[in-house]
């Protein structure tokens, strides 16, 4: 899957860009992350305002789209 692939490509020293971020946030919403990239992802989130915000926002749609559905 994307997640693993991701997961392969980090290691503790390196950094985060803000599209693995989002690609992280989206496999988060489904469940699909693990604890370390789940800890990856709150590291980046801490320092970017602007990935937080992506994942509020989606957070957001899951929930409309959820209760729409039901």
């Amino acid at each position: 899957s994307c997640v693993r692939e991701l997961k392969s490509q980090f290691c503790d020293h390196q950094i985060m860009n803000c599209d693995d971020a989002h690609d992280l946030i989206s496999a988060q919403l489904d469940g699909e992350i693990g604890p370390a990239e789940m800890q990856q992802l709150g590291e980046h989130l801490e320092g970017c305002a602007a990935c937080d915000a992506h994942r509020a926002a989606m957070t957001r749609l899951q929930r409309v789209v959820r209760v729409r559905a039901a």
